[in-house]
């Protein structure tokens, strides 16, 4: 584990971009809200989720945790999440994503069409 003093901006950037790419996703937050999304970040165990919200802290992201119950036969998982729309458009903008289907989904987000 990192200390929060011992990050760079650039370092958090390259880690938070890989970890959207991985274990990240950009979805909406409701059906009926077209372009309304957040980014969501899940593992099964909390401290990968402590890291991430170290570099998230560096780059000055605001973020909710969630610990969702298990599903029956599925292990408990930990989520964060952006979803201030002014928040998931300056990640979208900063931060990206490589995968190409999240890349796009962002684009069209920035761009005011409906995802």
């Amino acid at each position: 584990m990192t200390q929060t003093e011992d990050l760079s901006e650039e370092y958090s950037l390259g880690y938070v971009r890989g970890f959207a790419d991985t274990h990240g996703s950009l979805h909406l937050i409701s059906p009926k809200a077209t372009n309304n999304l957040a980014i969501t970040f899940r593992s099964l165990d909390v401290l990968v989720l402590d890291e991430l919200a170290k570099h998230l802290d560096v780059l000055g992201y605001e973020y909710k945790r969630y610990m969702q119950s298990p599903e029956e036969n599925k292990q408990q998982q930990f989520m964060l999440r952006i979803h201030k729309q002014n928040e998931v458009r300056r990640f979208c903008e900063e931060v990206g994503f490589r995968r190409k289907d999240r890349a796009e989904r962002a684009r069209k987000f920035l761009a005011g069409i409906p995802t």
